[in-house]
């Protein structure tokens, strides 16, 4: 067997098992009275047509911003992303694509550090022009508690802000940093329908 085939084979297992673990769906009728701002670690929601389990749920802190982090498993397609949301005047919800390297988008560190001081400059990926939006230090807080992590922002978007293009920057001098990339799209409140609670949450 091929590492190839052992990976889509074990792909398949969790799919089996998160499908098999779902609990209980939510009766249909009753569903509407739920949205993002409801689903915890263990919960089913479906996302403009896919299905996801929340494997964790993590924060980020940017001076008085705060956002949360869910990393989700697709039943569909057997893979991990990642889906972000705030609430400030109205709840924003972004959901991530695969990560990617600063080689796959084309840019290196020294360039991305020149179009944050010049507060302007573009990367084009995927048949999309993203434009320089902001860069900003925050910190990462895996399950919501600890110290937190300390990671720098870039963003970057689409003219119809439909796509954003987040570089990460992680790590500092003395460790020395790393970079990840991923190209998010924003989705409405109304795409997310939450289907079923974890099991110690099914009374709530």
């Amino acid at each position: 067997m091929t590492p190839e085939q052992r990976i889509l084979l074990r792909r398949i297992d969790r799919q089996f098992d998160a499908t098999r673990e779902m609990p209980e769906p939510i009766p249909v009728r009753e569903r509407h009275r739920k949205g993002i701002e409801d689903v915890h670690e263990g919960d089913y929601f479906r996302c403009a047509g896919p299905l996801y389990r929340v494997v964790s749920v993590a924060q980020y802190r940017e001076k008085q911003s705060n956002w949360l982090e869910l990393e989700i498993f697709s039943l569909t397609s057997g893979e991990t992303t990642y889906l972000e949301w705030e609430k400030d005047d109205h709840v924003e919800i972004s959901l991530n694509g695969p990560e990617l390297s600063l080689s796959e988008i084309g840019v290196t560190p020294d360039q991305v550090e020149a179009m944050s001081k010049a507060g302007a400059g573009q990367i084009s990926f995927g048949g999309r022009r993203y434009d320089y939006d902001d860069d900003y230090a925050a910190r990462y807080f895996r399950g919501g508690a600890g110290e937190g992590e300390p990671v720098y922002f870039y963003d970057f978007e689409t003219k119809d802000e439909q796509y954003c293009l987040a570089i990460e920057e992680w790590g500092d001098e003395t460790t020395g940093y790393e970079y990840a990339a991923f190209v998010s799209e924003y989705i409405e409140a109304e795409a997310i329908e939450v289907l079923a609670l974890a099991v110690d949450r099914a009374g709530s």
